[in-house]
């Protein structure tokens, strides 16, 4: 069933005949339909999907509110809707051009034909930041959020042989400093790369340089409130060699964590430890070639924890994706995605119970960003998302690396960097979850100096997004931490 707005209050602009539009059509039976609520954030056209709140043109299952806007819309070809109520009190709150131009109103039935999508709609820019802070301390690696704070670690970089762990816990609203503290167990680089958080704590996994050749996983967690030391666990395997954690993840259950050791020439290796005293639950290892493997990103859900690095076992490095059992760490599947004909490189991974989220760069010719999403049973990608389940974003001719990816519902940020300005510069890309479409762009460029980039990003209990990374040069590098602007 569907009923055509064709006759009633129409402007027909080709007989110069105008008509004062007010409708409020009611459906009074049961209704499961999206509410989409024009905004005229573009234009007036009705055909636009940035002009609707759902970032979509309206559908037959859409239920259509029209408010006090500045821009009404102009129907100009096939429109659908379920209901449309207009709350406007403006006279013209809508147009019906003449034929071929209708406004089908399914009222729970169907609507007939193909409803038209005119496009046009760019990704909205959005480059300045809510608040940013900056301490002089080199970098900040990671974050976190809970209601009470946003949690973010890195490094104080004191000399070329002497660093330290830096832990902080920083107003959501502003950014001001609430506690922060620092761990340094040697008198060489000690990092920490990675951060998770639970009622009880927040944990910081990494690094710490016995000697300049005796490096070793390190993880502590620290107290919400104070941010002093609860427990701290070293791991050195083989003895004199290079291992260290790079990300982490958390459930009820433990603490998950990925990084490598040296054996084999550096291979993966993940842990699931204690959340009360940090021992050991787990340990698994992975190694497909002779060359140096390492897993970078980790995330967690109910049916598995999943793991991404990188893989030699081709003779240019490649992407390689893994499931894994939360009890015993035992493979569950494993992939591998070989996108580039260079040293492709990925990190950022997040899940939800659609699927699996991939970042990294790709390198060919020049260097630019792709996102995978993949099946969480069977690690396939899902075709309905970019083309066959990947989405590429190439803002510059240059170095453009992404290194985050989180994802809120049915919103997913990517961040990393560009070289779209003089110099790298930060980037954050919104897209939509389940199809990659990209709806906004937040970059902002801390300084002229030529190294800056998004190391992570978080998403507090509020929806609001957090990053943290660096800007300046390497030799003067300077930790940051920033609210990202409210993407719409």
């Amino acid at each position: 069933m569907y009923f055509q707005i064709l006759n009633t209050f129409m402007k027909i602009e080709n007989y110069m005949r105008s008509f004062c539009v007010f409708i409020t059509l009611f459906f009074f039976g049961k209704t499961y339909s999206q509410t989409n609520t024009w905004t005229g954030a573009t234009d007036t056209d009705w055909h636009k999907a940035c002009n609707w709140s759902l970032s979509s043109i309206p559908t037959c299952a859409h239920n259509v509110v029209i408010p006090n806007v500045t821009n009404y819309p102009i129907v100009s070809n096939i429109a659908h809707c379920n209901q449309i109520d207009i709350t406007s009190t403006d006279a013209d709150a809508l147009t019906i051009q003449n034929a071929p131009a209708r406004l089908d109103v399914g009222l729970g039935g169907s609507c007939s034909g193909t409803p038209t999508d005119n496009g046009g709609c760019g990704p909205v820019n959005c480059p300045t930041p809510v608040w940013s802070q900056t301490v002089a301390t080199y970098s900040a690696n990671d974050l976190a959020a809970d209601a009470g704070g946003l949690y973010v670690v890195g490094e104080t970089f004191f000399a070329t042989s002497n660093s330290q762990w830096r832990f902080e816990k920083r107003n959501l609203t502003t950014g001001a400093i609430i506690w922060q503290q620092s761990s340094n167990p040697s008198n060489n680089r000690d990092i920490c790369l990675g951060i998770a958080l639970d009622g009880t704590g927040v944990y910081g996994g990494g690094y710490e340089a016995a000697t300049l050749f005796d490096v070793r996983w390190r993880i502590e967690k620290r107290n919400l409130t104070t941010g002093a030391i609860i427990w701290q666990q070293t791991e050195n395997v083989g003895g004199s060699n290079s291992e260290m954690i790079y990300d982490l993840a958390i459930d009820g259950t433990g603490v998950y964590l990925v990084g490598y050791d040296a054996n084999n020439g550096n291979q993966w290796r993940m842990q699931k430890r204690s959340l009360t005293t940090g021992g050991v639950l787990w340990t698994q290892t992975y190694n497909s070639s002779a060359g140096s493997e390492i897993g970078k990103g980790i995330a967690v859900d109910a049916t598995g924890v999943y793991i991404v690095g990188t893989d030699n076992s081709l003779a240019n490095q490649q992407w390689r994706i893994q499931k894994r059992n939360l009890t015993t760490g035992a493979l569950i599947w494993n992939v591998t995605s070989n996108p580039g004909a260079g040293l492709d490189d990925v990190k950022g991974i997040d899940v939800d119970a659609s699927g699996v989220y991939i970042a990294g760069y790709v390198f060919s010719g020049d260097t630019y960003w792709q996102i995978e999403k993949r099946s969480l049973t069977t690690g396939a990608l899902i075709g309905a998302f970019g083309t066959g389940g990947v989405v590429t974003s190439n803002p510059s001719g240059g170095y453009d690396r992404a290194d985050a990816v989180i994802v809120n519902g049915s919103d997913l940020y990517i961040g990393g960097l560009d070289e779209n300005a003089p110099n790298r510069q930060w980037r954050m890309e919104k897209r939509n979850a389940t199809t990659g479409a990209l709806s906004c762009i937040a970059a902002n460029n801390p300084s002229a100096a030529n190294s800056e980039g998004i190391n992570n990003l978080t998403i507090s209990p509020a929806g609001n997004v957090y990053a943290a990374g660096y800007q300046t040069s390497i030799t003067n590098g300077v930790w940051r931490v920033q609210q990202q602007c409210a993407c719409p």
